[in-house]
């Protein structure tokens, strides 16, 4: 069994699948087993492109990913995979070549509480032309986060997914990647593993998140862009989910974190008016569910 299963989603993107394959291949930490989740697309140019790809032969099991939605490949890709630690490597995105060595380490060392590990990360903003990424520009994504709580967390997606390393076991308790959703997968996996457990954050520049807002070719898009609708509603769909499991379980929970959160974040209050508005929240939920 390897110590890392690093699960990759593509689907028709030759161009960004190489450069992902390059990514995986240049890491300097080498007990990995790559899982790449081919969506409703044909076989044979990924296979061609993995057998381009010095140092990779041996190591790679390629699953078809048949399903309508797109984000039921994260956990289609950790079933395939047998492994310590799992982390997400979409075909759009790369790392470091530190990336693996570092979160490894900072994960084998770490507090038992400890079961996940994030890096910052750098947005690197770019054009497809003639069918090959040119960069544009780079940015830090969310420079000012040192920690990951709970609070950021039921706001926003903090991290994108090429920046998380966790233990596999975390599993047993957070639950599986949703497949029911179009987008979002990842930020309620997120949400719902802070709730469980720590997730440490390593300073350094070891992912790089890649965004093409204004491709000419709709299938190089970022979802964000792609789908922006479907942002809006599943975000507003997962909080209204959130808050009438707490309704109906009778406990102030992961919905009324995510609803004060949004609030919080929407008006930029500081943190005092924070605590006394959810306190006033608490106060009147249970009185509420008092008198059910």
């Amino acid at each position: 069994m390897k110590s890392v299963a690093i699960i990759m989603r593509t689907k028709d993107r030759p161009a960004l699948l190489r450069r992902a394959l390059l990514s995986v291949a240049a890491q300097t930490f080498t007990d990995w087993h790559l899982v790449i989740v081919n969506h409703n697309a044909p076989r044979e140019p990924v296979e061609k492109l993995v057998s381009e790809t010095a140092h990779i032969a041996g190591k790679v099991t390629l699953v078809e990913h048949c399903k309508p939605s797109r984000e039921a490949g994260y956990q289609i890709g950790i079933n395939a995979s047998e492994s310590t630690y799992i982390c997400m490597h979409d075909d759009d995105d790369t790392w470091e070549p530190d990336f693996l060595e570092k979160t490894v380490a900072y994960l084998r060392n770490s507090s038992p509480e400890v079961y996940g590990v994030v890096t910052k990360v750098m947005c690197v903003h770019e054009t497809m032309k003639k069918g090959t990424p040119i960069e544009l520009s780079r940015t830090p994504f969310f420079p000012e986060y040192a920690s990951i709580s709970i609070e950021q967390l039921a706001a926003y997606n903090v991290f994108p997914p090429i920046a998380f390393l966790f233990r596999r076991d975390a599993l047993s308790k957070v639950g599986p990647y949703r497949a029911d959703i179009p987008v979002l997968a990842d930020w309620d996996f997120h949400l719902r593993f802070a709730l469980e457990y720590d997730i440490d954050v390593i300073p350094e520049f070891l992912a790089n998140y890649h965004i093409r807002p204004e491709s000419s070719h709709l299938e190089y898009a970022n979802t964000i862009t792609r789908e922006k609708h479907l942002h809006t509603y599943y975000k507003n769909m997962l909080l209204q989910e959130a808050i009438r499991e707490d309704y109906h379980s009778g406990k102030i929970g992961k919905g009324i974190l995510m609803l004060l959160a949004a609030q919080t974040h929407t008006l930029d209050v500081r943190s005092t008016q924070i605590l006394q508005h959810r306190n006033r929240i608490e106060r009147i939920l249970h009185s509420l569910f008092g008198k059910r």
